[in-house]
């Protein structure tokens, strides 16, 4: 499998399970379908900067560290040790 097949594919998948729920004016949850190991959902808050720009974060940033680790692997596990709050 090629790297244009898997990064076609990637795109396809996660673009068809993001969900979008209002958290106030100018403001959004986006829920993607990256589950962490403990079972919560990877979500990124999204708010708007100015007219015609939207920057993610919610006061408080989170670094992910994604590492390859199987090549082709249909998914990616992240541990909370790989996340920095």
């Amino acid at each position: 499998m090629s790297i244009e097949t898997i990064e076609h594919d990637f795109k396809h998948k996660a673009r068809e399970q993001l969900r979008l729920a209002a958290e106030g004016v100018d403001r959004y949850r986006v829920f993607t379908p990256f589950l962490l190991p403990d079972g919560d959902h990877l979500s990124i808050v999204l708010k708007k900067a100015d007219h015609d720009r939207w920057v993610p974060g919610n006061g408080k940033l989170r670094f992910i560290e994604v590492k390859g680790r199987v090549a082709g692997a249909g998914t990616v596990t992240v541990t909370k040790n790989e996340i920095l709050v």
